[in-house]
């Protein structure tokens, strides 16, 4: 009677890979860091309307901005929804910082995607190279104003009234209402994959 024997030696190879290099790991459930512009301020927006400065100033001196800011509370979703309350189980990202650029005649925000179900689908659409926009939810009134064009013809438009100007936060949406609105800095989360 004859008995083989086999011997085997079983190499397992554990590769700890990051999925991409930032400068800084983001805290943990957030996908990515994003600055966008949201507005540009005293000039026509895609949406008609034009935001003089004060609009901004008053937002950035609301107490209550400031505080959600502070307390990382200030959410937004993916997309506007019917009403202007949000929905907490639709959050996608915070909305972290608020800024003018004088120089630029910009409002920006930094942002970060969350690892929540509404997030993962702007993770989605960032991974696959889409430059979503975003758009402001706010409450207020406007008023009749004309411009002129290029061409010297006048244009009807509506100017933002800061005094009722309620903002509520700022939106990811396809269709945003500020012109070339893409994020301007963007990182990704470092995340280690173990494979075996």
């Amino acid at each position: 009677k004859v008995c083989w024997g086999i011997n085997m030696k079983l190499n397992e190879n554990i590769l700890s890979e990051p999925t991409e290099i930032t400068k800084t790991k983001l805290p943990e459930s957030v996908l990515y860091r994003l600055v966008y512009p949201i507005c540009n301020v005293g000039k026509l927006n895609a949406n008609n309307r034009i935001y003089e400065k004060d609009v901004w100033e008053k937002v950035l001196k609301d107490s209550e901005i400031q505080q959600q800011l502070k307390n990382r509370a200030l959410l937004g979703q993916a997309e506007h929804p019917a009403e202007t309350q949000g929905d907490l189980q639709l959050t996608s990202h915070i909305i972290t910082e608020m800024w003018i650029d004088e120089k630029e005649g910009k409002v920006y925000q930094k942002m970060e995607v969350l690892d929540t179900p509404a997030g993962k689908i702007v993770e989605s659409l960032l991974n696959a190279g889409c430059k979503i926009g975003v758009s402001t939810r706010a409450e207020g009134d406007l008023e009749d104003a004309e411009i002129e064009e290029s061409d010297g013809s006048k244009k009807k438009v509506q100017k933002v009234i800061a005094e009722t100007y309620k903002y509520v936060t700022t939106d990811f949406t396809c269709m945003p209402s500020t012109y070339d609105v893409t994020p301007q800095e963007i990182e990704k989360n470092v995340v280690e994959t173990i494979t075996s």
